[in-house]
Formats: structure tokens, C-alpha cells, sequence
């Protein structure tokens, strides 16, 4: 039995229940967490009962999802702002204007790289940026079927952990994008795992191509993109890996260089670059020893790494990494939290035997 996996995913559950409801709630929540594990190990549902069970615990998430985005996420828009950075920065560039020179409605500066908004586009135009996090939390759940279609317990755990979990009700009350940054950057592992042949050019392009995007949604998410990088290189070899990142170099290129160059100032000084740089803090010893610490430690898991289930293990430590640099250096973001937990879902055993 997985205890350690299971209790982080309940540990990093268990502050956003006590920051907003208290420290009963929290408990209360704890104790159903462990009365699901024991109920998971005396009575395992299987064949019909359990894909019924499943689907039923999807549906019923997805609509509590719905019912939360249109109703209780206005009440979060005077407390979150990663909706308002998107809808923003996509204001601002439909008026020619530099989108990264404006703040949000909280006279925040935009953190994310451009790939973001660009992808939200469509749900911005649909009136609600918020419907994007659903379409992660279905991607995100089919990844978890497939992964586990060998281990009926494991997936009864992960689907349900995850389609419960406090952390996503959150994420889709905040309108936040941090669940469909994870979604982007498990799924080239998922791809992995699936054992696609990747012999062909094309799907090397495309595996590059979807790197490239990944890496232009957010910064935070480079400490992972390493990992996987010196895992790649083992797995497909220099020549195949080569095309895969230079690909992937283009894409960013692409994505990112022309507000780089439309206004250097405002990139680094200000947005995204310049935010970035303040959530580690003003002190420059602070500002070397988070960055080194993680990189070092990416370094050594990128090259100790065999399988794909140890490169989830991998990005929910350097991503927990990367959310404790930013709680010690600028200030509690219980969203943060996701960063780490969405990988371990994706840790526990492939089988059963």
C-alpha cells in the first residue's frame, strides 16, 4: 500500500480546508479521507460496478464544478485574479496594446507567458475563462483512466481523490489556470507511458511542439521541463531528442520572442519576468540559493529517473520545491499546492500484483 503517496495527497489537501473552514472542517476532512483508503482496501468495487462507480463520481464532480464556477466564483473575483490576468492581457492585445503593461483588477502584475492566454482565447470569447479548467479536469481524469486501467483500486483512489479534492474545487472557483499548466506538462508523459512508437518525425514534432507550448504558459514550471528533458535524452536518444527540443525551442521562440521584443523593459522589469523575479524576494543571497537549490535537485532527479512514474514523483518535488521558495520568499498562495499534488496522482503502482 502506497501510505506515503496517500497521506501527501490528504496533507496537501488539508491547509485549504483549515484556511477557509477552520480546523474542524479540516479534521472532519481527514478523517473521510481515511475512512475512503480503508473503505478502498475492505470493499473494491470491480468489472461494471466500478467503471459505473467512476463515471458516476466524474459526472458528479464535473457538475458540482459547473455549479461552483457560476455561482460561488463570483464571489472569489475580489480575492483572485489569475482569471482577470487572462482576460487582461487579452483586452489589451485586441486594443494593439502591449499586454503585459496593464495590471489586474487586484493591481497585480501578469505572471503568465503567452501561450496561456492565448489558449483561454476561446473561453474568454465564451464569457467565462473559468469552463477552461473543466476541459483540464476531463483531460486530467481520462489520463488517470488510462494510466490505472490495470490497477482497478488505484484508479478507484486517484479518479476519486481527484475528482473530490479541495484543491480543484478551488482551482475552479479562482477561475485559476494552474490545473490546466499541470494538464499541459503531464501529457507528454502520459504520451510516454502509453508506449507510442516515437520513431517518426512527425510525432517527435509534435511531442516538441507541445513542450514548446508548456514551457511558454509559466516560469515556474522550468525546474520540471529539465527533468523531463535529461529523461528524454535516455529514452529516445540524441538524434530523436534533438528534434523533439529544438522543436520545442522554435515553438517558445515563436510564442514567446515577440513580446520580448515589442517591449524588453516591461518584460523583465515589470511583467512576466519582473513578477517572477519578486516572489523570491528582495535579498539577491535568497534569490541565488532557491533557483540553485532547485536546479541542483532537478539535476539529480533528471538523471536518476527511469520510468515515468518516477518522473511524476520527479515534478511533484521539484514543483513542491518551487511552491515552498514562494511561501518562505513572498507569501502564502494555497493554490501553489496544486503544483505538486496533481503529479502524485499519477505516482501509485501501474498493477496490482
Amino acid at each position: 500500500m502506497q501510505l506515503p503517496i496517500v497521506a501527501a495527497c490528504a496533507a496537501l489537501n488539508a491547509p485549504l480546508v483549515h484556511h477557509y473552514l477552520g480546523g474542524l472542517a479540516a479534521a472532519i476532512y481527514l478523517l473521510c479521507f481515511v475512512a475512503f483508503v480503508a473503505f478502498l482496501w475492505i470493499h473494491e468495487p470491480r468489472g461494471r460496478g466500478q467503471r459505473g462507480l467512476l463515471l458516476t463520481v466524474v459526472c458528479a464532480s464535473l457538475l458540482a464544478q459547473i455549479l461552483a464556477l457560476h455561482y460561488v466564483a463570483p464571489i472569489f473575483d475580489a480575492r483572485m485574479d489569475r482569471d482577470s490576468a487572462l482576460n487582461t492581457w487579452l483586452s489589451q492585445l485586441a486594443q494593439g496594446r502591449y499586454p503585459y503593461s496593464a495590471p489586474t483588477e487586484l493591481d497585480n502584475p501578469i505572471s503568465v507567458l503567452p501561450f496561456m492566454p492565448l489558449l483561454a482565447a476561446p473561453f474568454c470569447l465564451l464569457g467565462n475563462v473559468g469552463l477552461l479548467q473543466l476541459v483540464a479536469f476531463v483531460v486530467l481524469a481520462f489520463m488517470l483512466w488510462r494510466t490505472y486501467n490495470d490497477a482497478p483500486r488505484w484508479l478507484l483512489a486517484s479518479i476519486c481523490v481527484f475528482a473530490t479534492s479541495p484543491l480543484l474545487f478551488f482551482e475552479v472557483i479562482g477561475r485559476s489556470d494552474l490545473m490546466t499548466n499541470m494538464a499541459l506538462l503531464l501529457l507528454p508523459v502520459f504520451l510516454l507511458e502509453q508506449h507510442i512508437a516515437w520513431q517518426s518525425n512527425s510525432r517527435l514534432l509534435i511531442l516538441g511542439g507541445l513542450l514548446g507550448c508548456t514551457g511558454a504558459t509559466r516560469p515556474a514550471l522550468a525546474p520540471a521541463l529539465f527533468v523531463l528533458a535529461l529523461y528524454l535524452m535516455r529514452q529516445l536518444g540524441i538524434v530523436r531528442v534533438l528534434k523533439v527540443w529544438v522543436t520545442a525551442v522554435i515553438v517558445f521562440a515563436g510564442l514567446v520572442l515577440p513580446f520580448v521584443v515589442w517591449n524588453p523593459g516591461v518584460f523583465f522589469g515589470y511583467a512576466p519576468l519582473g513578477v517572477t523575479a519578486t516572489k523570491l524576494g528582495s535579498q539577491i543571497a535568497n534569490q541565488a540559493f532557491w533557483p540553485t537549490l532547485t536546479g541542483l535537485v532537478s539535476l539529480v532527479l533528471g538523471l536518476a529517473v527511469r520510468s515515468p512514474r518516477q518522473l511524476y514523483m520527479s515534478f511533484a518535488i521539484t514543483l513542491g520545491l518551487v511552491a515552498l521558495a514562494t511561501w518562505l520568499s513572498f507569501g502564502r498562495d494555497l493554490s501553489y499546492l496544486q503544483l505538486p499534488f496533481l503529479p502524485l496522482l499519477f505516482t501509485l503502482p501501474r498493477t496490482e500484483t
